[in-house]
């Protein structure tokens, strides 16, 4: 009876720890299944939000190239009122773009952006200025050139600002960047820009 007991109390712990181990061995899966499918959340909402980051930040080099044409627009509109109209909706919309692009970056992208919508915002002023000269003078007049100079030197630093800016939004969409690369297209945007702003003094009599 007693080896007949023994036998029945081993087979009764086997039992028990097979049940254990069966159990541990469950948990483990589920545990392992849980783990892979936060990671895998995880990593499906980190591909959306840089989805919606290239996206927004696609719309916002898009607004700001439309708002340098709508900005350098103001020659060929005869009226001021209609320029202005122009020019406003412009300038409202490429600050949406940056408050949105700002909202879904991170940190440090965000304080650049947000520097950046400061600084347009007050070059808003200045723009004006020079926009209310250009139409006070008049068509026969022969200042205008030298507003257009002094507006397009007074712009020139405005866009290489977003151009820094946009090395910023790449890196921050983890695209491969190239500081002398960035550095060469610099210099050729500011020779780019002199050259013109030359030609234009050279046609038009300036020194």
């Amino acid at each position: 009876m007693n080896e007949i007991r023994a036998v029945l109390d081993a087979a009764y712990i086997q039992g028990v720890c097979a049940i254990i181990a069966a159990l541990i061995g469950a948990y483990v899966i589920v545990k392992s299944i849980v783990e892979q499918a936060k990671n895998t959340l995880i990593s499906h909402k980190v591909d959306k939000l840089t989805e919606a980051k290239r996206d927004v930040y696609l719309d916002l080099v898009q607004d700001w190239q439309s708002f340098l044409m709508d900005l350098s627009s103001y020659q060929s509109i005869e009226l001021k009122e209609n320029y202005l109209v122009k020019f406003q909706e412009s300038l409202s919309k490429v600050l949406g773009s940056l408050h949105k692009a700002s909202f879904i970056s991170d940190p440090l992208t965000k304080e650049k952006i947000l520097d950046f919508t400061m600084d347009l915002s007050k070059a808003n002023f200045k723009f004006i200025e020079y926009i209310e000269r250009w139409y006070a003078l008049g068509g026969s007049s022969n200042e205008r050139p030298q507003v257009v100079l002094d507006f397009m030197e007074y712009v020139e630093p405005i866009g290489l600002n977003a151009m820094n800016l946009q090395i910023t939004l790449r890196d921050e969409l983890g695209l491969k960047e190239d500081d002398d690369v960035n550095q060469r297209i610099l210099k050729k945007q500011k020779d780019f820009s002199k050259e013109i702003r030359n030609r234009l003094r050279s046609r038009l009599g300036i020194q």
